[in-house]
């Protein structure tokens, strides 16, 4: 995957945190989600209906400032919100 040209560097290198585009990375959130709770031994998966019906109906929330996507070496590898 490549970066839409903009995040912020860290200070483990190869790591950026860039802002994710939403709703059209709404899959690639999901699929952040769900790669987390297989490894944690979770049977329990979301889809992208689950994702859309929580994050579009947030109250004091911004997504285009409030969710971060995690990239290592280019690679989504976690995500993080914040109200």
């Amino acid at each position: 995957m490549t970066t839409l040209g903009f995040g912020t560097p860290t200070r483990v290198p190869g790591l950026l945190l860039r802002p994710v585009t939403w709703p059209e990375e709404a899959q690639l959130i999901v699929d952040v989600n769900n790669a987390s709770r297989l490894a944690g031994g979770s049977l329990f998966v979301i889809n992208v209906e689950v994702v859309r019906a929580l994050y579009d109906h947030l109250v004091n929330s911004d997504l285009a400032a409030d969710l971060r996507l995690a990239e290592a070496d280019g690679r989504p590898v976690a995500y993080v919100r914040v109200e």
